[in-house]
């Protein structure tokens, strides 16, 4: 007499490819976050009659379903797994689908999956040990404070100015900080000062030209408290900085048939003092893929 066998009832063995349709639902959500996202949906085949399983299903209020079937395979997919996943589309309802291939694609996919509207992904996620994203986010750092400043000045020489200067060897130098007053000396500031709160008084910023006319103004010539009319206009020209930051967080999706990298999710700090290299303000603001301009204005 033989015994029965005893079956252990232990934890359910994830299916093959579980574990990549779990990693899309995941970033299908964060992608789509007003509609109703699911992983393994089953549903009734229009044109079959038979069960069908959707690895993601994204669906909207208005009833159209966008269907993800995720791939998690050795070798690219190819023109085959077009032709079965667009079959699939038709007998789920797909208005559009998403075909998810870890290894990626053959370039041969491109065109016929666009025009059969597929969509040719991969995700990658910087902290995920398979699907992982290795990236360096350029940070361009444009300081403004740093516009050519020119001064053209109008003055009075006044006798004591004059008898002043009479017979110096030194000539005088106009600068920011150029001692300055409103009234005649009695409070002093610099002329670096005066214009900028002038500049802030305005609105106006670096980052276009612009000129501030300052009217009333007295200037230490010599020692000799001169009134002027200074006009100050300036060009925009900002040094600029570069360094490359690795964020904390990064998820990207890339589509293949479009050439497109879509950031899903950033986070990063970027140390305002740390790192940095100046290079030629004529170095280009884009970079390819992810990158971020930081604007530093002295505006108020």
């Amino acid at each position: 007499m033989t015994k029965a066998k005893k079956h252990s009832k232990g934890p359910r063995k994830p299916k093959v490819g579980e574990a990549y349709e779990l990693f899309a639902y995941e970033k299908f959500r964060r992608l789509f976050p007003d509609a109703t996202v699911a992983q393994d949906e089953h549903v009734v085949g229009i044109l079959s009659g038979e069960d069908r399983q959707i690895d993601v299903s994204v669906r909207f209020r208005d009833g159209t379903l966008i269907a993800v079937s995720c791939k998690d395979r050795t070798r690219k997919a190819t023109l085959p797994s077009i032709d079965d996943f667009a079959g699939f589309m038709r007998d789920v309802g797909a208005a559009k689908g998403f075909l998810m291939s870890a290894p990626g694609f053959a370039k041969t996919t491109h065109r016929y999956a666009r025009a059969i509207r597929i969509e040719l992904i991969t995700i990658e996620d910087m902290k995920h040990p398979k699907w992982t994203a290795r990236v360096k986010i350029p940070v361009r750092l444009n300081d403004w404070r740093h516009a050519q400043v020119r001064m053209e000045m109008d003055l009075v020489v006044s006798e004591e100015l004059a008898a002043v200067a009479k017979g110096r060897d030194d000539h005088f130098t106009l600068t920011l900080e150029t001692p300055a007053s409103t009234d005649r000396g009695r409070t002093r500031t610099t002329l670096g000062t005066l214009f900028e709160n002038e500049r802030r008084r305005s609105g106006l910023t670096f980052r276009t030209p612009g000129q501030v006319t300052l009217t009333d103004l007295y200037i230490s010539i010599f020692d000799v408290w001169t009134k002027v009319q200074l006009d100050c206009t300036w060009i925009p020209t900002p040094k600029v900085f570069f360094k490359e930051v690795t964020p904390e967080e990064y998820t990207h999706l890339i589509n293949h048939g479009r050439g497109i990298l879509l950031p899903l999710r950033v986070r990063m700090t970027v140390d305002p003092d740390d790192g940095w290299v100046e290079v030629d303000p004529a170095t280009p603001d884009a970079f390819p893929g992810v990158h971020v301009i930081i604007d530093k204005d002295a505006s108020p």
